[in-house]
């Protein structure tokens, strides 16, 4: 993760650079038109972008699917340069939710990895409790989408409550959470003898797919 660009910078270096793939069509001079292969070149990465980014519910996806029923590139280029400008401009100032939650996923996974290290190194209390915290932190994400209120740092097993009654998931996975929670309690007490390595590392899986899922 430290290697690579933040996410945030990935995804606006992606804007910018199909809103300047759109001027280089609109200001070539060789073409009476612009050129239809390219063209439908821009209208896919920027569906694809937008969906990713603003997700398929927003206005902006809304349009880009209202602009690609048009056939003439003369027509839908410049119209849909100016959806990625707002598009990028929502995102730059923190307006979409959607991708916030898919930030929020791609952390708490780099914290897995974190996690999964401890276990490779035979840390598998100290991996068991990180782990429980980042279930922790995915469920109150998880209330907010559904717009429950929780209290500052309420405890899974709180927050698994709620999120039950409202039907965010199944009986199945509430109980697996509730066995989570256990864990991530013997772990913060420092009972090693009372988790086992395998189960830590089934736990760190199960969390990591859990968030992506739920968030991503």
């Amino acid at each position: 993760m430290s290697d690579s660009l933040p996410i945030r910078e990935v995804v606006l270096r992606d804007f910018e650079g199909l809103i300047a793939f759109c001027d280089a069509l609109l200001s070539d001079a060789k073409q009476k038109f612009p050129n239809r292969i390219r063209s439908a070149e821009a209208m896919l990465r920027a569906r694809n972008l937008i969906r990713r980014v603003c997700g398929e519910g927003s206005e902006h996806y809304r349009a880009v699917l209202e602009l690609a029923r048009i056939d003439q590139p003369a027509a839908y280029v410049p119209r849909l340069q100016g959806v990625l400008l707002a598009a990028a401009d929502d995102f730059r100032e923190s307006r979409l939710f959607e991708f916030r939650h898919v930030i929020e996923a791609t952390v708490l996974g780099s914290i897995i990895d974190q996690a999964e290290a401890l276990l490779a190194a035979g840390h598998h209390v100290a991996a068991a409790s990180l782990t429980g915290a980042v279930l922790e932190r995915a469920l109150t994400k998880l209330c907010e989408v559904h717009g429950i209120v929780q209290p500052p740092k309420a405890a899974i097993a709180s927050l698994n409550a709620d999120l039950a009654k409202v039907g965010a998931y199944s009986t199945r996975v509430q109980e697996r959470i509730a066995a989570m929670a256990v864990v991530r309690a013997h772990a913060d007490q420092g009972r090693a003898e009372a988790i086992q390595r395998d189960e830590v590392a089934d736990m760190a899986r199960w969390v990591r797919a859990f968030a992506a899922d739920s968030l991503g």
